[in-house]
């Protein structure tokens, strides 16, 4: 019963409005698309917002790990799906590096349609043979691979040698 009166009301307030609005000179029309337009303005520094936050607490992550961080100060111009998988893709660099790369530092950097991070550890779980080691549990990766091509992006990670330090890097780019 409370769902139905909350539905009406809304549509009682609705129908009150449009009339006081219309009766003061008002396009409905026009206010319903200023309405949108800041909706969408909303919904899209939430996202900016989200992805900072996310950045910033796998800063945390990594501090609290003994783990340099070189984030970037700002995040913006991105689509909503795009923050959404930018923000799985921070969670789950950020976790790989704390578990398995032994790394002292890691940059991540970031912009409307890509983001990278990159660690100066053992290079993605390097045997002492130089071999990559293979991970049985988890399927992070695999995950976050679907996600990105769900959005037509693309999904680069493994070992990267910069300026003589081995490491490894998870890029994600996808299209405008």
């Amino acid at each position: 019963m409370t769902a139905s009166f909350t539905g009406q009301t809304v549509e009682t307030a609705r129908r009150l409005l449009t009339a006081q609005l219309k009766s003061s000179g008002i396009d409905c029309a026009e206010l319903d698309a200023r309405i949108l337009v800041g909706a969408v303005l909303g919904l899209l520094v939430t996202v900016q917002f989200f992805v900072a936050t996310e950045v910033l607490a796998m800063a945390a992550v990594l501090a609290a790990a003994g783990i340099e961080a070189h984030v970037p100060g700002a995040v913006e111009g991105m689509s909503p799906e795009v923050g959404g998988l930018f923000g799985w893709v921070v969670r789950e660099g950020v976790t790989n590096v704390v578990r398995h790369s032994k790394a002292t530092s890691v940059r991540i950097t970031l912009d409307a349609t890509g983001i990278e991070i990159v660690d100066d550890g053992s290079g993605g779980g390097r045997k002492a043979s130089g071999e990559l080691a293979t991970h049985s549990a988890g399927h992070g990766l695999e995950g976050l691979t679907e996600r990105v091509v769900a959005l037509g992006g693309q999904l680069v990670a493994g070992p990267v040698h910069e300026n003589g330090t081995a490491g490894f890097r998870l890029r994600v780019d996808v299209p405008v």
